[in-house]
């Protein structure tokens, strides 16, 4: 997709855009007046662009993202041409929950900006994106009229396209490895929602410990682990039936969990301590406990396995 801005300066500019999905209005500009912002189309697409005349009074020869207003300037007799060029970037997106606000801040990691704001329910908690990329999905977990539901956006406009109704005080979420389920860990109902991403209708709800917060599924498919926070211990489901088929026994106030590329371990974050439980996957059993300071609450997994990441809510490192 090549888009081309055409800029004429005499005691006037004159801006097009040819060849574009989404028609650029024309602008004729007196010098010494203010062009209007040119805005790309929107969804997931960052555009660059060049400016080939660097002196019409736009400072800067190129960049990212739409192109404001600025103040055209001619101090010659005759017209002044300069061509913007403009191309869709390669880039790939973050999804941030803003609690606060009630929205998901998308981030182009491209150029490390927000691109987007998309109103969610009510304190949106946890993400996750389907591995196809087409739709993220957000758990809304304050228990009133417009939270217990998870918000689907589609990445194509970046506008949420259904909201289901799933258990009380819903946070962790993770979608499955084909992409056709989501799971929903609710903290206030204490089990997990199955979601049907076909359709977005809730198809199964499966028991879990108290307080289920985080989820993660073992990098087979097979296997969906949950981190009961108040009960202390870990829920292990097979997804092939969605049946508990162990809990382990943790920490209290465990929140969070990572599982090794391999899936042979677990790590488990706990929150009221200064530790992260270690877990034989095999054997859902208790290899040892690493201390990393006070508080550890998220964790990752880096994609050798030779690492953990763990960030601890003291402000310590680790």
């Amino acid at each position: 997709m090549r888009k081309l801005l055409l800029v004429v300066f005499f005691s006037t500019a004159f801006f097009l855009i040819a060849g574009s999905v989404q028609a650029q209005e024309s602008q004729t500009v007196t010098t010494g007046d203010f062009t209007k912002p040119v805005v790309f189309p929107g969804g997931n697409c960052v555009y660059r662009w060049t400016n080939s005349n660097p002196f019409i009074g736009l400072a800067a020869a190129g960049g990212t993202g739409n192109i404001g207003s600025f103040k055209a300037i001619n101090t010659l007799p005759i017209p002044v041409v300069a061509t913007f060029t403009a191309e869709p970037m390669a880039s790939d997106f973050a999804y941030v929950p803003i609690s606060s606000t009630n929205s998901v801040s998308v981030i182009s990691t491209a150029t490390h900006s927000v691109v987007a704001s998309i109103p969610v329910g009510d304190s949106p908690f946890g993400v996750a994106v389907n591995p196809q990329g087409t739709f993220v999905y957000v758990a809304n977990s304050n228990v009133n009229a417009t939270g217990n539901t998870v918000s689907v956006i589609s990445t194509a406009t970046n506008k949420v396209v259904a909201a289901v109704f799933v258990g009380e005080g819903p946070r962790g979420i993770v979608v499955g490895a084909d992409g056709s389920r989501v799971y929903v860990a609710n903290s206030t109902s204490d089990n997990v929602s199955v979601i049907n991403a076909a359709n977005n209708e809730v198809i199964a709800t499966i028991p879990t410990g108290q307080t289920p917060v985080g989820v993660v599924i073992s990098p087979d498919g097979s296997k969906l682990y949950v981190a009961n926070t108040n009960g202390g211990s870990v829920s292990v489901i097979a997804l092939s039936d969605n049946s508990v088929i162990a809990t382990i026994p943790v920490e209290k106030f465990s929140n969070f969990l990572a599982v090794s590329p391999d899936g042979k371990t677990l790590y488990v974050t706990n929150g009221a301590g200064t530790t992260v439980t270690v877990i034989n996957a095999a054997t859902n059993t208790i290899k040892k406990t690493i201390e990393v300071g006070s508080n550890p609450w998220g964790i990752a997994i880096s994609f050798d396995g030779s690492k953990a990441y763990v960030t601890l809510t003291t402000g310590a490192t680790a």
